[in-house]
């Protein structure tokens, strides 16, 4: 005998609508707010400290369920990955004795993404959705010197809040959006080869993605 639990998920999956999916695949961009501001012993009093952070371009990968076919309003979910790079100069000296060559520097990322949308779908032309999620993200500082890179790595869970606009040009369907990243615990210590540079998250970092939807 089947169970009767069993057979009440049965019949709703037989009268429950199809839900509506579609896929954004696309390029995105980070304003990373992060700086490096420490003062270490090394052999004597050395303070390292970051410039501003230049975005390079990474990729955004998301799946989005929800609602069905003709739905106007819906709320929906999502889930993917996504990766980029930020670079910047790491700043070094002795303080008020000299100065030294900055250093080049940048962090790597990647992140997986869980969220709900709000969707507003006005026929076949505009999808417009705003965001809550969280993405488990994970870090990777590199710092070179002399043409030797050393590494310290770090994962942080961080809440973003955005939205994004989807328009229907008839032979492709492309989207845009952004978000607002506030990371859980402002603090990053980074471990460079038994050196700790302390960072922090001064401010919400932003996101910006563009791309394609394929339904």
């Amino acid at each position: 005998m089947v169970p009767g639990a069993v057979l009440i998920a049965l019949l709703s999956s037989l009268t429950a609508p199809a839900l509506a999916g579609q896929v954004f695949l696309g390029l995105s961009a980070v304003d990373l707010q992060l700086e490096i501001d420490d003062t270490l012993d090394l052999g004597g009093e050395t303070r390292f400290f970051s410039s501003r952070h230049r975005m390079h371009a990474g990729g955004r990968f998301t799946v989005h369920l929800g609602g069905d076919d003709g739905q106007t309003f819906y709320v929906g979910q999502f889930l993917g990955f996504g990766w980029g790079q930020s670079s910047f100069l790491l700043n070094w000296e002795t303080p008020g004795l000299e100065s030294y060559a900055p250093l080049e520097s940048d962090i790597t990322w990647g992140y997986v993404p869980y969220g709900v949308d709000l969707n507003l779908v006005l026929g076949d032309v505009l999808h417009l959705a705003a965001f809550v999620s969280a993405k488990w993200t994970f870090q990777k500082l590199t710092i070179d010197i002399d043409g030797e890179e050393f590494d310290g790595r770090a994962h942080k869970l961080v809440g973003s809040l955005g939205g994004m606009a989807t328009v229907n040009l008839g032979v492709v369907r492309v989207s845009g959006g952004a978000s607002l990243d506030h990371y859980l615990g402002a603090d990053v210590d980074w471990e460079v080869d038994d050196v700790t540079f302390a960072s922090r998250h001064t401010d919400p970092s932003v996101e910006y993605f563009v791309g394609v939807v394929l339904r």
